[in-house]
């Protein structure tokens, strides 16, 4: 019946053959089990397990636990890998695990700044320890200053401060080195560089920023020498920053002021530049002989001897001049001298002849002068030449449609025109300008990205794994967890003896049964019903057909031909 409960005896039935097996075949069928079920229940778990990812790698000890604790604290899944050591949670809390570390304030490998200071007792320590403490401490503070650039992941500072020394000939100068790890895909600039060698220069006394050499993660040298140290080629790197970001400049103007008439995209230019970045210095000094001004004078007059003779001796008269100042001057000085006698002087009455009167004058002019001093800056553009390609204009033809003809000759005289005003153009430093109008060749069609092949997508991934478990599931169930059960039930079991009939059918029972269609009469029905179970009808019907075969097949006829 279908509500009876199933006995234990048939339930053990199919383990009652593995007692009847070898002792070693035994052991290998239960350790095949084993085996089977601990890989069904390892697929399970693999299963559920969530696919990890790694939060924070390269963390000091004392970090790591801080972020540890506090995914903990919050029941964020979390391990930690034994090869690395990074700090792993699962791809769906990533980005909460972050937002977590990140405002709890917990730093992600940081180095320790002046935080170092506060630590450890100050009392018995040795000044050799507070400068190594200190030292420390400056180096973390510029590394978490270098960190805040965007491109930077992580930096290192190392200081090499000598000890200062009372004679100068002895002094030594501090040096530094920087080792960066940037982002994946960044790259560090110069302009980045030398934004960090000014940082490292300014935090440390007396270090000049050519000696902080700038190192990356792969080993490469991204800055040995000063700013502007020159290289092989006679050309620094800001000299050439300059003139790519001019000739840039210059390029960008002649195709913005040619778009809005050809089309955008239809100009292409160049530009070269040849600079002169030498630094020249002149000084000038020149005189203007037409502008003289009278600097001394000095003049001498003499009386006539009549008078000189009458009364007292006149009072020497007084220097006039510079002192010293004729005898300064050149043999060609500017001399006057000046010898008269007075016209028209009678001698005085009753008195003596008298010589003429004499006066002598010595005037010194001063020249004007003008002295020059010009420095010319670098960067002066020695020469400019430009090449542009201009494409072929859109007019309608004949029909009304739409096609690219070339340029005139006037057009292009005009846009030449148009582009040596804009640029600058100076023929007598030997500039020139090149156009050329040709038809551009057509774009390609952009095509769209191809898409990530199916198996790198993360759905695939997670599809597959559930897949691939459930499969190795169902192969041991039915690989070999069913065979096993079947070749145990299937050993020879003793069945129970089957009881023999009493009587079998009579030639007159065949009789009648083949003259109702192949039915007994009721009484003989009544009493194969009675008389057993399903094994003794079954023993019945077999003796119906050896007793007589040719009736038992009438029997067989009319019920085919009853059901029909």
């Amino acid at each position: 019946m279908a509500g009876e409960l199933v006995s234990a005896q048939t339930m053990t039935a199919p383990f009652r053959g593995m007692s009847q097996l070898p002792f070693l075949r035994q052991i290998g069928l239960l350790l095949g089990l084993a085996a089977s079920v601990a890989v069904g229940a390892g697929m399970i778990l693999w299963m559920k397990d969530p696919d990890y990812q790694v939060l924070y790698s390269k963390l000091a000890a004392r970090d790591q636990a801080r972020i540890v604790e506090e995914l903990s604290r919050v029941n964020i899944p979390h391990r930690i890998d034994t090869g690395s050591g990074a700090v792993m949670v699962p791809a769906a809390r990533l980005d909460d695990a972050r937002m977590l570390v990140a405002g709890s304030g917990i730093s992600n490998g940081d180095s320790a700044g002046y935080e170092l200071m506060e630590n450890g007792s100050q009392f018995g320590t040795s000044e050799f320890m507070e400068n190594a403490r200190y030292q420390r401490a400056l180096e973390g503070e510029l590394a978490k200053s270098i960190q805040s650039i965007g491109v930077v992941q992580a930096a290192r500072v190392h200081l090499a401060l000598p000890k200062q020394s009372a004679f100068i000939r002895n002094q030594s100068p501090p040096t530094a080195s920087v080792v960066v790890s940037l982002f994946s895909g960044n790259a560090l600039d110069e302009g980045k560089a030398a934004a960090i060698r000014n940082i490292v220069a300014a935090g440390v006394p007396n270090l000049d920023p050519a000696r902080v050499s700038i190192v990356d993660q792969m080993g490469r040298l991204l800055a040995a020498g000063g700013a502007g140290e020159t290289d092989s080629i006679g050309m620094s790197s800001s000299q050439y920053d300059y003139t790519r970001k001019l000739e840039e400049s210059y390029r960008e103007r002649i195709e913005s002021l040619m778009a809005p008439v050809i089309g955008i995209g239809g100009v292409r230019a160049q530009v070269a530049l040849d600079i002169d970045f030498s630094t020249n210095e002149q000084t000038q000094e020149s005189f203007q002989p037409d502008s003289r001004v009278v600097r001394s004078e000095q003049v001498q007059e003499n009386a006539p001897a009549g008078q000189q003779n009458q009364g007292a001796a006149p009072a020497a008269e007084p220097a006039s001049g510079v002192p010293g100042a004729a005898a300064n001057q050149p043999e060609a000085a500017a001399q006057a001298q000046i010898a008269a006698q007075a016209e028209g002087a009678q001698p005085q009455p009753g008195g003596p002849a008298s010589a003429p009167e004499t006066i002598k004058a010595t005037r010194n002019y001063e020249v004007g002068k003008v002295i020059s001093h010009t420095r010319a800056a670098p960067g002066r553009i020695k020469r400019l030449s430009a090449a542009v390609i201009i494409d072929y204009r859109q007019a309608p033809n004949a029909e009304g449609v739409m096609e690219k003809v070339p340029l005139t000759e006037e057009e292009i005289t005009r846009y030449t025109a148009l582009i040596k005003d804009a640029v600058g153009v100076d023929e007598a430093r030997g500039d020139s300008i090149q156009i050329i109008n040709t038809p551009f060749s057509a774009l390609p069609e952009p095509q769209p990205l191809p898409e990530d092949p199916i198996y790198k997508q993360t759905w695939f991934l997670v599809v597959g794994k559930q897949l691939l478990a459930v499969a190795v599931i169902l192969l041991l169930l039915f690989g070999v967890l069913r065979p096993v059960l079947r070749s145990l039930a299937s050993r020879p079991v003793p069945a129970p003896p089957i009881p023999q009939p009493q009587r079998g059918f009579s030639s007159a029972e065949l009789r009648a049964m083949s003259q109702t269609g192949g039915m007994l009469p009721d009484s003989n029905l009544t009493a194969i019903r009675r008389g057993g179970d399903y094994e003794r009808e079954l023993l019945n019907a077999r003796n119906m057909v050896g007793d007589d075969p040719r009736r038992v097949a009438q029997v067989v006829k009319n019920w085919v031909t009853t059901d029909a």
